[in-house]
């Protein structure tokens, strides 16, 4: 067994000192002692345990100790005891731990009214954004056994459900070492979450005006339990950055709210971040759609007035379910190259790289348009057999003052994509000349044009164009696009009447 935690060296009431000014405790911790009982060989109690942890990372972020305080109940019973009154009139915030037990003691349900009854006449329930409560969720419950006040917070859930079953596992029951270090990042997530709650009750406390948070306002979507843990890594890291990321609280569960809610919250936002992986998520009362299907519906009407979406796909995706198939196919084929929606389908690691430059250039004041006076680059895209009817194409923007360049001609298939992406993260321009491969190959090549800006590409493309040309096809004479500039185009076809346009519209942004 190990040492029992002192709560006592840090607790106010005998004779440490709090960290928030008019608290005392500053954090009080809320369970029922069924959650605390010794079990296995070593006889461990999972309250103790997240009480001693939770001190130490809090003292980690704080720099000090900070008096966090529960009731032992070694007595085998809840009991609602005039110190606990106490403790929970001079305090600054509650943690709950909820579990079934939890839901079913009165004396952890009087514990709740009677903190929320004195956080009214100290300062008031909320601070900010948020409240002066933070649910940690021990063991699944019933969302409609809940508190509704309990209901309307995120909780850090210390336990998954594995796949393909409704066999829930804590994380200090999983022997594996992905579980562990769950169990310690949930931790860090509360302790993140008190930091946070301290430093805002203290701004409150000395009257300071209030300072806008110097980041964006983010849309992170709710997604499917299969990408839970990369959605969490990313919340981490953009709150960690300063940012905003919504929504704040748990969703609701009726179709129509739901949709109520998180148009409200992307309206507050300038980027939204979606995460589509191999399962389809739960589908809302009322609906058909998930809620990932949603929330993606969601924020591409959003993207008129001015949102930028972001959506990740991880690399290699395996998809067993039809519906999440047909949602990842349907977006892959719909996400137009412009600056408001990128598709990746990268690393984490890049995704996070890739999301906090966005969010960096969007804080960045616009720089004054300096005229370029040099050559733009322009990219010509074709299938290896087309190269002979694109020579004058090139031949003819070469002798307009352009750099037209072609990749490579022969070379291993790894080296002949390296240098496809090479080349569209360098020029300014591309032209996809569309002669004899099939219409697979050109969506590729469009899609491309999206994906790019999630492998280095920094600023837009001047102008786009795809150029129609021999043998005539069925597809080319109904192919419509708003993505890039349509040009239609023979082997009797005049250059400068084709193309004049083109080169109208590139030489229009200070170059040629």
């Amino acid at each position: 067994m190990k040492p029992e935690l002192n709560e006592g060296a840090s607790s106010p009431r005998n004779g440490g000192s709090s960290y928030l000014p008019g608290y005392a405790p500053d954090v009080f911790i809320s369970y029922s002692h069924i959650d605390d009982l010794p079990f296995g060989a070593e006889g461990s109690r999972w309250v103790t345990e997240f009480h001693r942890n939770l001190d130490i990372r809090v003292r980690a972020y704080l720099g000090r100790a900070a008096s966090i305080w529960r009731d032992r109940k070694l007595a085998g019973a809840d009991i609602f005891s005039d110190e606990i009154a106490a403790q929970l009139r001079g305090t600054g915030i509650l943690v709950s731990v909820l579990t079934p037990s939890y839901l079913r003691s009165e004396w952890c349900n009087r514990e709740l009214q009677t903190f929320i009854e004195a956080a009214q006449e100290s300062g008031g329930i909320d601070v900010g954004r948020k409240k002066r409560i933070i649910k940690v969720v021990k063991t699944p419950v019933a969302r409609t056994d809940v508190p509704p006040i309990l209901d309307t917070l995120l909780g850090h859930e210390f336990f998954h459900v594995e796949w393909g079953t409704e066999l829930v596992r804590e994380f200090h029951l999983d022997p594996s070492p992905e579980a562990r270090r769950e169990y310690w990042a949930r931790l860090d997530d509360v302790a993140q979450e008190i930091r946070a709650l301290f430093e805002s009750i203290v701004k409150r406390a000395s009257s300071a005006p209030s300072e806008s948070r110097p980041g964006a306002t983010v849309y992170l979507a709710a997604t499917s339990s299969d990408l839970q843990e990369q959605r969490d890594i990313l919340r981490r890291e953009l709150q960690d950055r300063g940012h905003t990321v919504l929504p704040e609280r748990p969703l609701p569960w009726r179709a129509d709210q739901f949709s109520e809610v998180v148009s409200r919250d992307l309206k507050h936002c300038q980027f939204s971040i979606h995460l589509l992986g191999s399962r389809y998520g739960i589908v809302p009362e009322g609906e058909n759609r998930s809620i990932v299907h949603l929330q993606a519906d969601l924020a591409a009407r959003q993207a008129a007035e001015g949102l930028r979406r972001i959506i990740w796909i991880p690399p290699g995706l395996a998809i067993a379910d039809d519906r999440q198939r047909q949602l990842v196919e349907s977006i892959r084929l719909g996400t137009s190259p412009h600056e408001r929606t990128e598709l990746l389908e990268i690393s984490l690691e890049s995704l996070k790289t890739h999301i906090l430059d966005r969010l960096r250039e969007s804080t960045i004041p616009p720089a004054v348009n300096v005229p370029n006076t040099g050559a733009a680059r322009i990219y010509l895209v074709c299938e290896q057999r087309d190269r002979p009817a694109i020579a004058p194409i090139r031949q003819y923007l070469m002798d307009r003052g352009f750099e037209a360049i072609l990749a490579i001609a022969t070379g291993e298939p790894d080296q002949i994509r390296q240098d496809h992406l090479e080349n569209l993260i360098l020029c300014d321009v591309v032209l996809i000349y569309w002669g004899s491969a099939d219409e697979f190959w050109l969506r590729t090549k469009v899609r491309d044009l999206v994906r790019i800006r999630g492998l280095g590409r920094a600023r837009p493309f001047l102008a786009n164009a795809i150029v129609l040309g021999d043998p005539a096809t069925p597809e080319k004479d109904e192919f419509v696009t708003r993505d890039a500039m349509v040009i239609r185009i023979g082997s009797d076809a005049f250059l400068p009447e084709a193309l004049g346009p083109f080169v109208s519209s590139i030489s229009g942004g200070g170059h040629g």
